[in-house]
């Protein structure tokens, strides 16, 4: 079985909060979730002086958003004053031990989840999540592999079913397990062409850490090009 305890990063601009959607705080369910007041900074201003300022208020603001989760949720509340969001964004998550990293993104409903794989490191990861996060949603999800030619073909149809196989044994309903391959194009823009049919998107990140435009090159320009949520399952530091 996965394990229900993964752990989420969610960063949110303190300083100009919005309200999440509903249908999207229902997926974490059971899951533990690090929720990250970040306060940006401007260079010409010190960060004490912001916080000073502004720390109580945003603290409230950052509550306020921990009570939107289901009760069921166990919700950490970290706010920092910072230059940098994306340094901040790596150490809170690597400080917290955290799975997967949430950005933002609008949806009306939850019901077709996108999870595109490649035969990399971090694929046990991206497996063992999707099966703790299909646990507390009726959702169907979606495995796609971009092929460059033939021979990636034929291995991404391996991988493919492979993670499928996985989803099924942790308990996923084989019906609500679905496969798909593309071949050709770059696949950032097979990525995003193919989620403009889906609700959320579980991607892997590409870099060994966050530090490399955050999620790595692919994640990143997928990320860029929609306005769906993403989650970006880390890799193993």
């Amino acid at each position: 079985m996965p394990k229900l305890d993964s752990t989420i990063l969610v960063p949110v601009d303190i300083s100009a909060p919005e309200e999440f959607d509903k249908e999207l705080l229902e997926l974490f369910g059971p899951m533990r979730v690090v929720l990250l007041g970040y306060y940006p900074v401007p260079d010409q201003s010190a960060p004490e002086q912001l916080r000073d300022e502004f720390e109580e208020e945003a603290a409230e603001a950052l509550e306020r958003l921990a009570d939107d989760f289901d009760k069921d949720t166990d919700v950490e509340t970290v706010l920092v004053f910072t230059r940098d969001r994306d340094k901040t964004v790596e150490r809170v998550g690597q400080e917290h031990d955290t799975d997967a990293v949430l950005t933002g993104g609008e949806v009306d409903t939850v019901q077709k989840v996108l999870v595109p794989i490649r035969g990399d490191p971090n694929l046990d990861n991206i497996a063992e999540f999707v099966g703790a996060l299909m646990q507390e949603t009726d959702a169907t999800v979606t495995l796609l592999h971009v092929a460059g030619d033939e021979e990636e073909e034929s291995t991404g149809e391996y991988i493919l079913r492979g993670v499928s196989d996985r989803l099924k044994e942790d308990g996923v309903d084989p019906e609500r397990v679905c496969w798909e391959q593309t071949k050709g194009g770059s696949p950032e823009n097979e990525i995003t062409d193919f989620a403009k049919g889906y609700d959320v998107l579980v991607i892997g990140e590409t870099e060994p850490s966050l530090r490399k435009k955050i999620f790595g090159d692919v994640p990143t320009k997928v990320v860029r090009a929609t306005d769906m949520p993403v989650l970006i399952v880390r890799g193993d530091a």
